[in-house]
């Protein structure tokens, strides 16, 4: 179930608990939150997306 107090329910992210698992476990071993850790994964693949858009989609597939 969605927390809708979350950061994460405003943008309307739906994850899996398979996920959501993986992005906490990692965002603790950054010393980050999970909605920092989100924020800093969208940054780098729209940054990845405007760099190279075919390599970034091939690389999503």
């Amino acid at each position: 179930m969605l927390n809708m107090r979350s950061p994460d329910a405003r943008l309307g992210l739906r994850l899996d608990s398979a996920l959501l698992a993986e992005l906490d476990e990692l965002a603790d071993r950054l010393g980050l939150s999970r909605s920092a850790l989100v924020r800093l994964a969208l940054k780098q693949s729209l940054g990845r997306l405007r760099a190279d858009p075919s390599a970034a989609l091939r690389e999503a597939a």
